[in-house]
């Protein structure tokens, strides 16, 4: 059961679909065609059967365009605005529309979708009032300025099929927001951010590609339709992500094969595709350097080492390298579901030191290839100094939510257990008892809980790393 979404009071239609963009996109493409099948059949020689068909379709035209209208999706919207305007602009058949007549075919429709958006309350969603205070723009611009200099961080490699919403929570997102994103609401910073520049270089390539076959048979009007139908795709995916939902790839993916069928036969497909290369090329260009200078607004630097789940933490003026870098362990209970956010919080001061952060449910045993002077073990991770790694500067037992060893550890020199000032649970008791027992430096951090959140942090790189 898809969720509800309203607009002023009116349901936002998304039927079958997951949100009401993914419906407007949809039936952005099927309008494309819709405008070829009454093509098509204004060449008819049956007087009637013309006629009485021309009727049925443009009435069928006039429900797909309330239908993107009772969405109230604005990115679908304007997917069937660009579509019209190219068919109509650029398909060519001899004896069909001369220019003049091609320009009120787009303007009737372009009037009547106007009155369309009048009567649904459409207009009321585009207008300036409504846009200057409508959140889902400002939160989209803010989301996207993060994706940028995700792109800038990891541009080659990416930080992992669908882990860029949690990773821009994470360590892009202003700590005082509450929003909880789990994608970029567009298909190519969505793209570049979890798979890379490459994925999205050759993504842009073969939709270009179309798109100028299309252009350079558009003699063909069904190679107009196709054409069209694949720039509707593309304007959709700037204003929403439609790469997860399959029944929304019928439409342009059928085209695209026409295209390629049609183009590599007569001989414009090679062409076609080089051409793409280069203006996918200059289009990633552009968001690459676009990455970099939202990266510059950002104090934190953080480099995927292992996708999102191992990630080196540094102050972005920072010289520090990986192989220089602490490591911290984290735990859920301790650091909350989105642990960045609180560790970002929690050490303001830090100003070069550069942090590997292993996520809760990264692999046991394994390091990301690196070793760290300092390693910071937090709750059920705890039970890792069992291991007696050697070569260690320090060992840090944050906030333990295990029973500490019953044998004896290999070293204890350098090793530091952190508790709260008071014992918020059975492990503190005990812990205490084994660091008295064994030695290890103990350090009682003023926290009320064992959670640190953005609301409830401590500063504890300064009462930790530089003891």
């Amino acid at each position: 059961m898809p969720a509800e979404y309203f607009y002023n009071g009116h349901l936002r239609w998304s039927v079958y679909w997951e949100n009401p963009n993914f419906m407007a996109c949809f039936f952005s493409c099927v309008l494309v065609w819709l405008w070829w099948v009454e093509l098509l059949w204004t060449r008819s020689k049956r007087r009637d059967a013309r006629i009485v068909t021309l009727v049925l379709l443009h009435g069928l035209e006039l429900c797909c365009w309330f239908v993107i209208a009772k969405t109230y999706s604005r990115g679908g919207m304007l997917a069937a605005l660009c579509a019209l305007l190219c068919f109509f602009a650029v398909a060519r058949q001899d004896g069909w529309h001369p220019f003049w007549r091609r320009g009120l075919n787009v303007l009737v429709r372009a009037g009547l979708v106007f009155l369309i958006c009048v009567i649904t309350g459409f207009a009321g969603r585009v207008s300036p009032g409504h846009l200057a205070q409508d959140m889902s723009v400002s939160n989209r611009l803010e989301l996207w300025r993060g994706g940028l200099a995700m792109i800038w961080d990891s541009p080659f490699a990416g930080w992992g099929f669908k882990q860029g919403g949690m990773a821009y929570v994470n360590w892009y997102q202003a700590i005082e927001r509450t929003v909880k994103p789990t994608g970029f609401v567009n298909s190519y910073l969505e793209l570049a951010v979890n798979h890379g520049i490459f994925a999205l270089f050759l993504s842009l390539s073969v939709l270009m590609a179309a798109v100028l076959i299309a252009f350079r048979m558009r003699k063909r009007s069904w190679c107009v339709a196709a054409g069209s139908c694949v720039v509707a795709w593309m304007v959709g995916n700037v204003w929403t992500c439609c790469w997860y939902e399959w029944s929304l790839w019928v439409l342009p993916c059928a085209s695209m094969f026409l295209l390629f069928i049609a183009g590599a036969r007569n001989k414009v497909a090679l062409v076609s595709c080089i051409h793409s290369a280069g203006l996918a090329l200059f289009a990633v260009a552009v968001l690459l350097g676009s990455g970099y200078a939202a990266a510059q607004n950002t104090c934190w630097k953080v480099k995927p080492l292992a996708g999102a789940d191992v990630v080196m933490l540094s102050k972005r003026d920072s010289s520090e390298t990986p192989d220089k870098a602490d490591g911290l362990w984290v735990d859920g209970a301790i650091f909350g579901a989105y642990y960045g956010k609180a560790i970002r919080a929690s050490c303001p001061g830090v100003a070069s030191k550069a942090l590997v952060v292993y996520a809760p449910w990264y692999r046991s045993g394994q390091r990301a290839g690196l070793r760290h002077d300092i390693c910071i073990f937090s709750g059920f991770h705890a039970d890792r100094i069992q291991s007696g790694e050697r070569g260690l500067q320090k060992t840090i037992i944050f906030y333990p939510s295990v029973y500490p060893p019953e044998k004896s550890l290999p070293a204890n020199h350098g090793m530091m257990l952190c508790l709260p000032l008071a014992d918020t649970s059975q492990y503190d008791r005990v812990w205490r008892i084994w660091a008295k027992r064994t030695g290890v430096k103990l350090i009682h951090l003023s926290q009320g809980g064992r959670l640190i959140s953005t609301s409830n942090k401590t500063a504890f790189w300064s009462t930790i790393l530089e003891q």
